[in-house]
């Protein structure tokens, strides 16, 4: 039975990590910053649209966007840190532009991975000097 080398499944194994994390982040963070939207609405019909549409919208954006960045901007910020700045910075654009929450939680990413990509790239730059 063939099987991988080990060197070429690691790669595929963290894109398939940080597209699992993202879109669990991503759906988590698509729910809640549609709640602020559905405030006049009953609390059962607000948590039902909250999480098929929110949910479901932020889990694929999460999944295909958190390998990409992971792989591009965030390539030397550490896990724990790239998930938390990202996930916080979504989760404030959204809530800040809560009318339109897909702008905001987009433009808030954005922000975010460029923010910790540029601060980890230059704390490296000076380490290795």
């Amino acid at each position: 039975m063939w099987r991988p080398a080990p060197h070429r499944a690691r790669p595929i194994a963290g894109t398939l990590l940080l597209s699992g994390i993202g879109a669990v982040v991503g759906g988590s963070i698509g729910t809640v910053a549609l709640l602020p939207m559905l405030a006049g609405r009953p609390l059962h019909l607000s948590l039902v649209l909250a999480l098929t549409w929110g949910g479901s919208f932020g889990a694929l954006v999460g999944a295909i966007v958190a390998p990409v960045a992971g792989w591009t901007l965030l390539r030397h910020v550490p896990l724990g840190w790239a998930i938390a700045g990202t996930a916080g910075g979504t989760l404030a654009g959204a809530l800040l532009v809560f009318r339109q929450p897909i702008i905001g939680g987009v433009a808030g990413y954005i922000a975010a991975a460029a923010v910790l990509g540029y601060r980890y790239r230059l704390a490296r730059r000076e380490h290795l000097q």
